[in-house]
């Protein structure tokens, strides 16, 4: 599996290669499904159900088909009333986050997973082998962060980045998850 993550909000499982030639055939959209989270608030895994979010509708569970990506250490279960998904095997969730997804599926199964998020990500520490883009999280004006909006960590860096346009951006970088903040000038 494959992870990409812009502004901690945004994420998207990739299940099979987006860039291979392939049908793709449809996406289900509204799709219940929980994040799952270990006591350190550190995104650990999801659980897919065969329901519409926010309806008594159920739905047939597209075939997962092959993972065309390495698996590390997660452990993925399917039945025909849901998909769990844990990034860390035999990890424990102590808590779930209700949100939707959308699944895109393609003849040979489901191509990757969009996760609908209603807040940040959380802490990115189990799902660091999965992560193949996190765009940082990008604050206007002269904004001070005392604390990181993904784990919740007080112990910030202060960072310096060069841009393709030899701008200099300053910012800082939570020492517990990585995730980096950059000011812009309005």
């Amino acid at each position: 599996m494959q992870i990409t993550i812009e502004d901690n909000s945004l994420v998207y499982i990739y299940l099979k290669d987006a860039g291979k030639e392939r049908l793709k055939s449809d996406s289900l959209n509204f799709i219940k499904c929980h994040l799952l989270y270990d006591g350190k608030n550190n995104f650990i895994g999801m659980r897919i159900f065969n329901e519409i979010e926010d309806s008594d509708e159920s739905i047939i569970l597209p075939l997962v088909g092959e993972i065309e990506f390495p698996l590390h250490n997660a452990k993925l279960e399917v039945n025909e009333s849901e998909i769990q998904i844990l990034f860390a095997g035999e990890v424990m969730a102590e808590k779930e986050v209700v949100c939707e997804c959308t699944i895109d599926v393609c003849e040979e199964g489901m191509v990757g997973i969009e996760p609908m998020l209603r807040e940040k990500i959380g802490g990115k520490e189990v799902i660091k082998p999965f992560i193949i883009r996190d765009s940082p999280t990008i604050l206007f004006g002269s904004k001070i962060i005392d604390k990181c909006t993904s784990c919740k960590s007080s112990e910030l860096i202060e960072v310096t980045e060069q841009t393709t346009h030899c701008e200099e951006l300053k910012g800082w970088k939570c020492s517990s998850c990585d995730q980096e903040y950059y000011l812009l000038e309005e």
